[in-house]
């Protein structure tokens, strides 16, 4: 594979010089391969543009988010997003983050378990807004105790379980108001999230009169 691609990297320097564009898009050209393959390529530097895989998967349509938001959290409150991932070759990347108004800790747990049939029916949204792919997460409120995708995962199941579970990513916002907490970049805090399993996203609140916001973010594709 290597090899083929660098084959036609040097195919193409040799091949395409660009003294302009004179494609649709301003400031690039398109160049079409003996395989009747366009490649986007930018007018100034010569160079293949690219997006990256992220990229690709909102543009297929395999990109979801789902948040829930809590405006009345006393001390020690908590926001809870729960769901089963579906079955391999199916996998979840998923990066969460949260915003807080005085201060708090998130924890995605793995290995969860949680009283079937509780919680709240939490809207998964795609993020290609004319995409009609729905996720593969999992509930058990609709079809109790049978898990299903149906777009949504739960928010405030009753009797979460961390006891035997792993706890994967911890993020803390320190006691300050109106201060920001969330994720970092993709590539060094996103998670290939284990098939068949379940997982809990969990905002404990610090402080009374506080608010949150817990957001997970993630594509899915076979592997």
């Amino acid at each position: 594979m290597k090899r083929r691609l660098v084959w036609l990297l040097v195919t193409l320097s040799l091949l395409v010089s660009l003294a302009g564009c004179t494609q649709v898009d301003p400031g690039f050209a398109v160049v079409q391969t003996s395989a009747g393959v366009e490649i986007l390529v930018d007018g100034i530097t010569d160079s293949i543009t690219t997006v990256t895989f992220e990229e690709h998967a909102l543009h297929v349509g395999s990109s979801f988010a789902s948040d829930f938001v809590d405006e009345t959290l006393g001390d020690g409150d908590t926001i809870i997003l729960a769901w089963k991932t579906p079955s391999a070759p199916m996998f979840t990347h998923m990066v969460v983050g949260f915003t807080t108004l005085v201060g708090g800790d998130l924890t995605l747990w793995e290995g969860v378990t949680w009283t079937t049939g509780t919680g709240v029916l939490n809207p998964i949204l795609n993020r290609r807004r004319d995409s009609a792919t729905t996720s593969g997460l999992l509930e058990d409120l609709t079809a109790t105790p049978v898990f299903t995708a149906t777009g949504n995962v739960l928010s405030n199941v009753v009797g979460l379980n961390t006891g035997a579970a792993t706890q994967l990513h911890h993020l803390h916002a320190w006691g300050i108001r109106n201060r920001l907490a969330a994720g970092g970049a993709r590539d060094t805090e996103e998670w290939i999230l284990d098939p068949d399993t379940l997982y809990a996203l969990v905002f404990t609140a610090d402080g009374a009169a506080n608010k949150a916001e817990v957001i997970a973010n993630w594509y899915e594709h076979d592997e």
